[in-house]
C-alpha cells in the first residue's frame, strides 16, 4: 500500500482545482497516513503569488490537526536556467517540510525566461551535459527533498542525477502523470540504488492517490520494494545529507 502522496497541487496552483480542505478529505477517504500539499512556485505560469505562501503553510498546519493523516507543507520549486537557480528562495526553505525540484516548459514572463527555457528545451549532448550540471548544482545549494519527473522537457543524464541523489539521500520521483526516461534509461537508474517516491502529480481531486503509473513501472521493471520509500512505510526525510 502506498502510505502517503508527496505531489498533490491546491487551488493555490492556478491549473489545479481541489481546496486544501478536499485534498484532506480524500486523503482520509483513501486511509492515507501523509500527503504532501505541493503547489507550483513563483517562477511557473500557474504558481503561487509572492506572500501566498505564509497563507498556505498556516492552512495546511491547521488542517494537520484535523486527522491522524500528516499533511505536509510543500512546493514545487522550479529549475530556472542551467546556472542551477530556483525559484523558491533561501529564507523560505525551512518553512517547507517537503520540496521538490522540477523543470517545466511552463514559464514567468520576461525575454530572459524565454530564452533560459529555450536553451534547456536542446537535446544535443551539451545541453544534456549542461541540464545536468544545473540540476545538481540546485541540490547542492537547496533544501531538496525530491526530484520531479526528469527529462520532462529538459533532457538530462539520468542516470548521473539518480546517482547524486542516492549518495545525498534525495529521493527520485515516480510521477502518475508522466514517464519521460526510456526503458533503457529506467533500468540503469534503478541499478544505481536511488530510493523513488511513487506520487500522483494530482490536479484534481479524483487523481488523489492515483499512483498506477508508478505501481505498473514498479511491476515492469521489477523494482524491489525496499527500494519505493512510500510503499508500505514512510519516507525519513532526516537522512538527507
Amino acid at each position: 500500500m502506498i502510505f502517503g502522496d508527496y505531489h498533490v497541487h491546491s487551488t493555490y496552483s492556478k491549473d489545479a482545482k481541489t481546496t486544501m480542505q478536499e485534498i484532506l478529505d480524500e486523503a482520509i477517504a483513501k486511509n492515507m497516513r501523509a500527503i504532501a500539499i505541493t503547489d507550483h512556485c513563483y517562477y511557473h505560469m500557474y504558481g503561487i503569488k509572492k506572500g501566498q505562501l505564509s497563507e498556505m503553510y498556516k492552512t495546511i498546519d491547521k488542517l494537520d490537526q484535523q486527522s491522524n493523516v500528516h499533511v505536509l507543507k510543500g512546493i514545487e520549486a522550479n529549475l530556472m536556467n542551467q546556472k542551477g537557480e530556483i525559484d523558491f528562495p533561501k529564507n523560505e526553505q525551512d518553512k517547507a517540510d517537503f520540496v521538490i525540484l522540477s523543470y517545466h516548459k511552463s514559464f514567468g514572463k520576461g525575454f530572459g525566461k524565454m530564452l533560459a527555457h529555450n536553451k534547456m528545451k536542446k537535446t544535443d549532448e551539451k545541453t544534456i551535459a549542461l541540464n545536468t550540471a544545473a540540476y545538481i548544482k540546485a541540490m547542492e545549494n537547496n533544501k531538496i527533498n525530491m526530484v520531479g519527473h526528469i527529462n520532462y522537457v529538459a533532457k538530462v543524464n539520468c542516470v548521473e542525477i539518480a546517482q547524486y541523489c542516492k549518495e545525498h539521500n534525495i529521493y527520485l520521483e515516480l510521477n502518475g502523470r508522466k514517464n519521460c526516461m526510456s526503458d533503457e534509461e529506467l533500468r540503469a537508474v534503478i541499478g544505481t540504488g536511488v530510493q523513488f517516491i511513487i506520487t500522483s502529480d494530482a490536479h484534481t481531486k479524483e487523481r488523489i492517490g492515483d499512483v498506477r503509473m508508478g505501481l505498473t513501472i514498479m511491476e515492469k521493471f521489477d523494482i524491489p520494494e525496499w527500494q519505493i520509500a512510500n510503499l508500505n512505510k514512510l519516507p525519513d526525510f532526516s537522512k538527507r545529507k
